[in-house]
């Protein structure tokens, strides 16, 4: 849909503009308000249906953009190299806050679980 472009667009930047109006900037409540309206943590639109829904969740210890690992690593290391090392390893993130460890025990848990191999009940006699 060409349209999406846009309306993302017009949306981030309102979006980007309500933060920096408030006093709590990034760490506004996801509930909370400025003299522009609602800032949503997540914005979720439909256009078959013409809807727009604000969900608010808690925040994902491991998100690759804001957990505290991420935040700390950034903070108090030297951020172009940092930035260099995400730009250079796409894992790095994900390394980082430990979804590549995550991913990697979700595949091995799903090979335990998804055994469809057929088993024979006359091999145990």
């Amino acid at each position: 849909r060409p349209g999406v472009s846009a309306i993302a667009g017009s949306l981030a930047v309102e979006l980007f503009v309500s933060l920096l109006q408030h006093s709590k900037r990034a760490s506004v409540s996801s509930d909370d308000s400025c003299c522009l309206g609602a800032i949503p943590h997540s914005i979720r639109g439909f256009l078959s249906q013409y809807q727009t829904i604000l969900p608010s969740t808690p925040a994902f210890h491991q998100c690759t953009a804001c957990s505290p690992k991420i935040v700390s690593e950034y903070e108090s290391t030297n951020r172009d190299s940092f930035l260099a090392e995400v730009f250079r390893n796409c894992k790095h993130l994900e390394d980082v806050t430990g979804l590549t460890q995550l991913y990697r025990e979700t595949e091995e848990a799903e090979q335990d679980v998804w055994d469809f191999e057929p088993q024979d009940d006359d091999d145990e006699d």
